[in-house]
């Protein structure tokens, strides 16, 4: 009778592990999408104030960042590519050397307001 119970014990703590363990795997899950989905849009809100920044000054070289973003260390360069194009480069944080975004604008269609 011990012996049956003491498996039925070990058992239901395996059981319980194995809950705990798919808990914590599903809660790593949804803390990675929350962090992809903030990292988008934060690169999104750059790149709509380095639009924003480029309708006023077609031809400005730019930094910009967004210090009250859920991405901080998050920042866009604006740099003209020629007259009538600059291209966006949107990095998440400080120190990358490879750009989350990169995109060529057409400042000409911007000061028409397309």
């Amino acid at each position: 009778m011990l012996l049956l119970c003491t498996i039925a014990t070990v058992m239901i703590s395996m059981a319980g592990l194995s809950i705990l363990h798919s808990h914590a795997r599903n809660l790593a899950r949804t803390q990675s999408i929350e962090t992809s989905v903030q990292a988008r849009l934060a690169a999104e809100g750059l790149m709509q104030r380095a639009i924003a920044r480029l309708r006023m000054n077609p031809t400005a070289k730019l930094v910009i960042m967004d210090q009250g973003s859920a991405l901080p260390s998050a920042y866009g360069e604006v740099v003209p590519v020629s007259e009538t194009q600059s291209e966006v480069r949107i990095y998440l944080y400080q120190d990358s050397e490879v750009p989350a975004v990169v995109k060529t604008i057409d400042t000409a269609k911007l000061a028409k307001g397309t």
